[in-house]
């Protein structure tokens, strides 16, 4: 940290983010997640283009529990990787991030959510398919079914507008 500070006032932006990004490893290694989190901030407030971090971030969150703000910085992530013309590259990032923790339910919901929102339901059922079978390994029947009703929910939203042209009259 101290490095990274003395880099900065030294004007040299990328040693300060690298010596950032160092420290917060250790810092994650030892299990000091605060410590972890006020860096990627500063590294952030250094250059806020850096995508990596946003994951980074969603990541310490998650590990502290913080399922909102891990949503908050995941979502961050997904819209500059798409900005950025990366978008598969940021949904697969974002796929080993639930599975990292697949322990957490709400983690893959968040998936979920965030496939949905870019219209990704063919990812988003099979993010649902891992969450019933994990849930079903664990022993809550109850949650699978309710999980595998969410992806009969999406297959019907997704024949719907089929069905709809379908029933419309012929112009000929």
């Amino acid at each position: 940290n101290r490095i990274g500070d003395l880099e900065m006032k030294d004007g040299d932006s990328s040693a300060a983010i690298r010596a950032y990004e160092q420290a917060s490893d250790l810092y994650t290694e030892q299990g000091f997640f605060n410590n972890a989190i006020a860096l990627c901030s500063k590294i952030l407030r250094v250059n806020p283009a850096r995508s990596a971090t946003y994951l980074r971030l969603a990541q310490l969150n998650a590990r502290k529990n913080f399922v909102g703000e891990a949503r908050r910085n995941l979502g961050e992530y997904l819209e500059r990787m798409d900005a950025l013309h990366h978008r598969e590259e940021g949904i697969a990032a974002v796929k080993l991030f639930a599975d990292q923790f697949s322990g957490n339910p709400d983690i893959r919901l968040m998936l979920v959510e965030l496939l949905r929102a870019v219209s990704r339901e063919q990812d988003a059922t099979e993010q649902l398919e891992k969450l019933a079978r994990e849930l079903e390994e664990r022993g809550d029947a109850s949650g699978a079914r309710k999980t595998r009703e969410q992806i009969a929910a999406i297959r019907t939203d997704e024949d719907l507008p089929e069905a709809e042209t379908s029933r419309r009259p012929d112009p000929m």
